[in-house]
């Protein structure tokens, strides 16, 4: 079922002509001498490739490792600058929320120093500030964009609204039964 096929063998060693010629000790060593240097070639031909690669792997892995160096070092140059920047940020705020709060609570301002100021929750500060401002002083207010009423004109009767003619009428209605009291005596 299955094709077998005649395998050809060669022999070990070369056929020196004769089957029954055994070879001499010369032969032999000059043989496996033979077969030593072209291993021996071949095994240093393959060495120096692999050497070759090896330095060319080492030198890459310099370059990249200079690369990282370079990459890093600039890494942390950039993180200290960072680093430095949000500091110079968080000054600004704390110095702009100092600002702040001085202007809105004056007298605690005075007692505070300005990043406890700063730091201090607003309440606190509302607090503060009105157990510190003097009680005969008044109240500092913002004044209107509108101008102020005048005494000398008083509203007439179809400018005044529903409540405030019946607070005038509330208003005049002693006076006006005085007059009319007088008038009847």
């Amino acid at each position: 079922m299955t094709d077998q096929m005649s395998v050809d063998t060669a022999p070990a060693t070369p056929d020196t002509g004769s089957q029954d010629a055994v070879p001499t000790a010369e032969q032999v060593e000059a043989e496996y001498k033979a077969r030593l240097s072209g291993k021996d070639k071949a095994h240093a031909a393959e060495t120096k490739a692999l050497r070759e690669q090896l330095a060319a792997l080492q030198s890459a892995q310099q370059s990249a490792v200079a690369q990282v160096d370079g990459t890093t070092s600039e890494a942390e140059a950039l993180k200290r600058q960072l680093a430095d920047m949000q500091k110079q940020i968080q000054q600004r705020e704390q110095e702009y929320t100092a600002t702040l709060r001085a202007t809105q609570y004056p007298y605690a301002a005075e007692a505070l120093d300005p990043q406890v100021l700063a730091s201090m929750d607003e309440a606190r500060l509302a607090g503060l500030n009105a157990r510190l401002e003097p009680a005969g002083r008044p109240v500092i207010g913002i004044d209107s964009s509108t101008p102020a009423r005048t005494a000398s004109a008083p509203k007439t009767i179809e400018d005044m609204t529903l409540d405030e003619v019946r607070d005038a009428l509330k208003r005049a209605a002693p006076a006006f039964e005085a007059e009319i009291r007088q008038e009847n005596y």
